[in-house]
């Protein structure tokens, strides 16, 4: 091998190893400004070229979504969610976005608004997350009980995993909280907390059942 592939290899490995150190340095800025609740700055660097580059497209945009959601009046919220959704993004990508946004105005019991985005989650070609969705909406605004062994078969047939395996438990759990079967509903509750990321907001609120359960059930025990 010549000097000259020799140092081709090494400026191509010291510019990999240079995009890699920036990388770590924007995504490390991003959570910083998060947690120091500086929204502004986190929507300024997510819409720089070079921070697109680095921590990826999409990964800016859920940044920028969730710096926007908390930090911006309904409205702007509302169009910085549609305008994301519309754009060329996977399936997979819009599935994520909706999988957060959707439960969050599902939790915070804004029916008008979780129609319109139900309107957007059934252009979604994926029956299995819609599914869950149409699943949640039922059960949550409609308070509807009948949906147990249909949600029950899809989990027994393995046909949830991950996020949706999660909502469908908790949505089985809620359904037997209306039917005050407690057992049953603090079992599914308990079950769906392993299906979410830490930080999801179903644990805190699974958590919060199960201990409510805990107590009407006559245990001392909380986690």
């Amino acid at each position: 091998m010549s000097i000259i592939s020799y140092v081709v290899i090494i400026l191509l490995f010291a510019a990999a190893i240079a995009f890699m150190i920036y990388k770590q340095n924007s995504v490390g800025r991003l959570n910083k400004a998060i947690q120091g609740k500086d929204y502004a700055k986190v929507i300024e660097l997510c819409e720089k070229g070079a921070y697109q580059k680095a921590v990826g497209k999409f990964n800016c945009e859920l940044y920028r979504l969730k710096a926007i959601y908390r930090s911006r009046p309904e409205a702007e919220r509302q169009k910085a969610l549609e305008e994301a959704l519309a754009k060329d993004y996977t399936m997979e990508n819009k599935e994520e976005i909706l999988d957060l946004y959707f439960h969050i105005y599902l939790q915070n019991q804004n029916r008008a608004y979780c129609d319109k985005l139900m309107e957007i989650i059934d252009t979604i070609d994926d029956e299995t997350f819609k599914m869950y969705q149409h699943w949640s909406y039922e059960v949550v605004f409609n308070k509807r009980t009948d949906l147990i062994k249909e949600m029950d078969d899809a989990i027994e047939d393995k046909r949830m995993k991950g996020f949706g395996l999660g909502v469908s438990a908790y949505m089985i759990g809620l359904s037997y909280y209306y039917l005050e079967n407690w057992e049953s509903s603090r079992s599914y509750f308990y079950s769906s907390i392993s299906c979410f990321h830490p930080g999801n907001m179903y644990v805190e609120l699974a958590k919060k059942y199960v201990n409510e359960l805990n107590e009407k059930l006559g245990s001392d025990i909380t986690i």
